[in-house]
């Protein structure tokens, strides 16, 4: 029996569903607000009887709900989400101009957060009980306790002006430059990914360390280091990448909570102008957007996670 595909499709059909059903939550947004949904796609600007008509006949207003949804589900799947009532801009050509920031943003924190979480938890299950193990659990606690724009806050006050190291606002030109200005936003959404991942890889190394194979092989005289890789982080690697794909789903959700106090041009920026202003199709985009990105990230968690279950391999190859 052939299980790795049959649970990687199962994966992705469940994918799917959960993308319809944000799909069907994002088309309810301009329903959902306040006011009438014309007013509400135009962002709450004045509008002629003519706009008004025109907005009507653009987005099908005349038409039965689900005949509305499957009109705008058409369109979104074509690449058109509307017009922002706030900026008269294409909403795919904003996303478009913003979403590779946030996932710089996004990649360089949890690239951060799993090479200093994995280093710091493995160190302390090896120290286990010892002073760096306590240090190590002790700020984890700190870590997960502290809000990313509280961090966003101090970096730029310690860095930013009272030591002028850093930049404090923008994204710069790129090269040397981007990596100054992304370093403190890396930092400051690092912090909560950070600690969860030295917490599970702890954890999960404390309980391979305790097995009879890794006793065997230190019988045996296997280096340390080999002893560490392929008979302890090798089979901790399941709770280690699934807890990498919920940090990273996290930190998409949060860097709202740094893009603005660092003035970056990202999606998460665009989306608390667009709530501020009511800009309910910049709304829908962002969000839908997001979502099938937290979708795509979960995927491939789940994908990478069966693949790496020796029960699921061993099946798929009988």
């Amino acid at each position: 029996m052939r299980s790795w595909p049959l649970r990687l499709g199962r994966v992705v059909l469940s994918a799917a569903l959960v993308l319809f059903l944000v799909s069907v939550l994002v088309f309810a947004l301009a329903y959902l607000a306040p006011g009438s949904i014309e007013s509400t796609l135009l962002g709450g600007r004045p509008a002629s009887p003519e706009l008004v008509a025109s907005i009507r006949a653009q987005y099908r207003l005349d038409d039965p709900v689900p005949i509305q949804y499957l009109a705008w589900l058409r369109a979104a799947l074509t690449g058109d989400l509307g017009v922002s009532g706030r900026t008269q801009e294409a909403v795919t050509v904003a996303i478009a101009d913003r979403i590779g920031l946030t996932l710089q943003l996004v990649a360089g924190a949890a690239t951060l957060a799993v090479v200093l979480g994995v280093s710091a938890g493995v160190l302390a299950a090896v120290k286990q009980g010892r002073p760096w193990d306590r240090a190590m659990v002790g700020t984890s606690v700190v870590g997960v306790s502290i809000p990313s724009f509280v961090a966003a806050t101090v970096l730029i006050l310690v860095f930013g002006v009272t030591l002028d190291l850093l930049p404090i606002s923008g994204e710069g030109s790129g090269g040397a430059d981007r990596f100054a200005h992304l370093a403190m936003p890396w930092v400051a959404l690092s912090l909560l990914g950070l600690s969860y991942v030295v917490k599970v890889t702890r954890t999960a190394m404390i309980q391979a360390l305790d097995r009879e194979s890794v006793a065997f092989a230190k019988s045996r005289g296997v280096p340390t280091s080999r002893v560490l890789t392929v008979h302890a982080l090798r089979p901790s690697l399941v709770p280690i990448i699934t807890a990498i794909g919920l940090v990273s789903v996290a930190m998409l959700g949060f860097t709202i909570l740094v893009e603005v106090p660092f003035a970056l041009n990202g999606l998460g920026s665009l989306l608390a102008k667009s709530i501020a202003a009511s800009d309910i199709p910049v709304i829908q985009g962002v969000t839908l957007a997001i979502a099938a990105v937290i979708i795509a990230i979960n995927l491939a968690t789940d994908a990478a996670c069966i693949w790496l279950d020796p029960q699921a391999r061993g099946a798929a190859r009988g």
